[in-house]
């Protein structure tokens, strides 16, 4: 929509322009037609080739992308040569004209920076300068949950299961053939250093089941009917359970001090010397009857529950080993399919969502078995995906485009010149990213190819009117006028963005807002000053 309008306002602002010359509604259409009309196919065209040229990306949502948006173009071009000027002659306004007071302003303004265009030049010349030297330092954020807006339910769960140590809510999923393979597979993958917890089937039946089964009955015959008499305690008792505590407490500490290479291990440690500390300071101030009924109501839970453990025990089933038939239908329908194929459920050690972590995780499991499957293994080979396709896109793009603006204006000067403003505006985006500490992520990598047709639109109004007038003045004519306008309603739609809750979309609203205004402040600064450096020279352009 936004590069749509671009092509309208380049039209009728020629049109009022020749309006403002004292031309009739007719022959200002004409003109408008015979002068504007060629550089606005031109950008048309080639906007609709840079996205055209996103089918070779290889990944088909930018593929579908560059198809859409090259279509919208090419139709868009028609209905800007077809469709307005037969409005403009349809439409009436009381008056045509329309006087600017900004105009002479402008022009008075574009004066002075032409006087002296190598002030310009070196200026333009530093900060690109500056640009590239910190674009290098721009990276690519992996994590897809940065992108999500905050305070976003499902991933404050998935960031307080990470902190808290618990299972990731994304795992790996191997399917198997046989138990046999199930339970080989299910140890090998536990081995792995990058694996935290492996489920399946094979857990729930045990190993060396005859021999354990032996030791069961044994235990059996010596536990009998297991029941407990909980006496009344003591206040010796709490004094012995404080001391204890207070033991507890000092040696948690000292494992923690001793674990220092290990932050796992040491966070663990100390949060059980500060649970120590906190339940001995909750029962030594309270009150002696307090303290005993606390105690009382532990010691019953503790040994009703060891008791019925225990009970689980005596009535365990020791006639035969246990059977894949003896494991609950609906556990078997969690790990085992329809067709009879056996699921392992792989969970990672370390927070996958960033990139090294997932690498290390997606390694080791495919080393293992190759046809493992699982969100890890989508979400690391699609957003390697991605950001290829957006890359490879926009490279496909500047080719595309600086083949057709050679073929248009015939001549390397003028398309080295077009193509100018739109290397030196990336540039600019680029260290303007670093500056913001902005790194590409999967939501704003779009930018790429989004900048490069948008960019070069600028450059080609800016130098088809310099091969038609040999002037290098342009802000107070309908070209700069144009492009100004055009330039403004996309950052403004873009700069829209913004404002969003999605981390993401407002990453992209940023990033092009930077990149478009970069690209249209080279376009009136830069590329007037180059211009006006050939026209002094005699430079065909």
């Amino acid at each position: 929509i936004g590069l749509g309008i671009d092509l309208s306002i380049q039209f009728i602002a020629r049109y009022e322009e020749e309006l403002n010359r004292g031309a009739t509604r007719v022959d200002a259409v004409a003109r408008a037609i015979e002068h504007t009309g060629p550089s606005i196919v031109t950008a048309a065209l080639t906007n609709a080739a840079a996205f055209f040229a996103m089918s070779l990306s290889g990944f088909r949502g930018v593929t579908e992308l560059g198809i859409i948006a090259g279509g919208g173009m090419i139709l868009a071009m028609a209905v800007t040569m077809l469709v307005l000027p037969a409005l403009l002659l349809v439409a009436r306004r009381k008056q045509e004209s329309t006087h600017i007071p900004a105009q002479a302003a402008a022009s008075r303004a574009e004066q002075a920076l032409l006087r002296r265009p190598g002030i310009t030049l070196a200026v333009c010349a530093t900060v690109t300068a500056v640009a590239l030297y910190g674009a290098w330092r721009v990276k690519f954020a992996y994590n897809v949950l940065d992108l999500q807006s905050r305070g976003l339910e499902s991933v404050e769960t998935e960031l307080r299961l990470l902190q808290a140590d618990a299972e990731s809510t994304i795992f790996g999923s191997v399917v198997c053939e046989t138990f046999a393979e199930t339970r080989a597979l299910h140890h090998q993958l536990a081995a792995l250093p990058t694996v935290a917890t492996v489920h399946s089937i094979a857990e729930l039946i045990p190993e060396d089941a005859e021999e354990k089964m032996v030791i069961l009955r044994e235990i059996q015959a010596k536990l009998g009917d297991v029941r407990f008499t909980v006496p009344a305690p003591a206040e010796e008792d709490a004094e012995a359970v404080l001391r204890s505590l207070a033991s507890l407490r000092l040696r948690a500490s000292q494992l923690a001090r001793h674990a220092a290479g290990d932050p796992r291990a040491q966070a663990v440690l100390t949060k059980l010397a500060e649970a120590a500390r906190e339940a001995r300071t909750r029962l030594s101030e309270a009150e002696p009857a307090a303290r005993a009924k606390w105690l009382a109501e532990y010691e019953r839970q503790f040994f009703a529950d060891l008791e019925s453990q225990l009970q689980l025990i005596a009535r365990q089933n020791v006639a035969r080993p246990m059977q894949l038939e003896d494991v609950p239908a609906e556990v078997r329908r969690m790990l085992i399919g329809q067709s009879g194929k056996f699921l392992i459920r792989v969970f990672p050690r370390e927070n996958i969502w960033e990139r090294e972590p997932l690498a290390r995780f997606v390694r080791d499991l495919q080393r293992v078995a190759p046809k493992v499957t699982g969100t890890p293994l989508g979400l690391f080979e699609f957003v390697e995906l991605l950001k290829r396709g957006y890359r490879n896109a926009a490279l496909w793009a500047l080719l595309v485009i600086t083949i057709m603006i050679y073929a248009d204006f015939r001549g390397c000067g003028a398309t080295v010149l077009t193509i100018v403003p739109l290397l030196v505006g990336m540039a600019w985006m680029l260290g303007g990213m670093v500056l913001l500490d902005i790194p590409f992520n999967p939501a704003n990598i779009m930018t790429l190819p989004l900048i490069v047709g948008i960019g070069v639109a600028y450059g080609i109004y800016v130098v088809q009117r310099y091969r038609e007038t040999g002037e290098a003045t342009f802000w107070g004519k309908s070209t700069g006028r144009a492009v100004i306008l055009s330039g403004l309603t996309t950052i403004v739609a873009f700069a829209s963005l913004i404002f969003g809750v999605h981390r993401g979309i407002r990453s992209l609203g940023v990033v092009m807002s930077l990149g478009v205004t970069a690209c249209l402040v080279a376009a009136m600064t830069l590329l007037p000053a180059l211009l006006e450096v050939a026209r002094r020279k005699g430079w065909k352009v």
